[in-house]
């Protein structure tokens, strides 16, 4: 609000003439309605595109190293807490597959079904999490798996869109797509390659989808200002700073430092 201060602080406006037709009030634009579930939502991508980009930029390890060390309790009561930590392991687990150990991946499994369990007792997402966890016990290479994996993310995909009404599905999402870009950034950044930045994280429609569901939170005081105003922020930031191409080991290193904090408050 200070540039509108600032602005009614100059010169004194002329007196209207009188016979001058009054301004028309503009109309505020009405806030379109958070759409929880778009026709393009591109927030959790198919897991063969991760795993040759990953494989490619040879950061698959580095994603691996740091996603050992995620795991959440996502048997708990509360939906949206329940929906950040599963979508979080949603996204550990993409980002870790091709190089990660196979005890990792199938507890990592267990515990996203154990969330779903919470989310949506009745949907066919745990029996395709079920699936890919017997996949995996029969056989664990991520380059024979990948087209069964681009299935199955097709049919979880498919088995959570009757939930797009849900308080708890935006939460999800918000969560996987999050912790699998923060450990992409943390990877970058510990290979030192900040040029693939821009092409990972520039996602301006994700972005968009992101605030408008924070505008809506706020609208409807589901959420305290206190933290969906560091969101905000954060997101802005994420915006403005992956706009640059290529992107500096600084501009990496912040995305990953927002992305963290972003998580901490899911």
């Amino acid at each position: 609000m200070l540039w509108l201060l600032l602005a009614c602080t100059g010169e004194p406006e002329p007196a209207p003439q009188a016979n001058a037709e009054p301004a028309p009030q503009s109309q505020p634009e009405p806030t379109p309605a958070f759409d929880a579930w778009p026709e393009q939502p591109a927030l959790i991508p198919l897991p063969s595109e991760l795993l040759t980009r990953l494989e490619s930029q040879g950061i698959a390890t580095h994603c691996a190293k740091h996603a050992a060390e995620i795991e959440y309790k996502t048997a708990v009561s509360v939906e949206r807490i329940a929906a950040g930590r599963t979508g979080a392991e949603i996204g550990a687990f993409l980002v870790e597959l091709p190089a990660q150990d196979t005890p990792v991946l199938l507890a990592r499994l267990d515990r996203i079904e154990a969330g779903l369990s919470v989310l949506a007792p009745d949907s066919p997402a745990i029996a395709e999490v079920r699936g890919l966890r017997k996949l995996l016990e029969v056989d664990p290479d991520p380059k024979r798996l990948s087209p069964h994996l681009d299935h199955l993310h097709i049919q979880l995909l498919a088995s959570l869109e009757p939930y797009s009404e849900s308080t708890w599905l935006p939460v999800l999402l918000a969560g996987a797509w999050i912790q699998a870009y923060q450990l992409i950034a943390a990877a970058l950044d510990d290979a030192g390659t900040p040029e693939y930045g821009h092409a990972w994280f520039y996602r301006p429609q994700v972005g968009a989808y992101f605030q408008a569901y924070v505008a809506t939170m706020r609208r409807e005081n589901s959420l305290p200002a206190a933290m969906l105003d560091p969101i905000q922020t954060a997101l802005v930031d994420l915006r403005d700073r992956t706009q640059a191409d290529p992107m500096s080991p600084e501009d990496i290193k912040i995305v990953r430092e927002e992305l963290a904090g972003i998580l901490g408050m899911l």
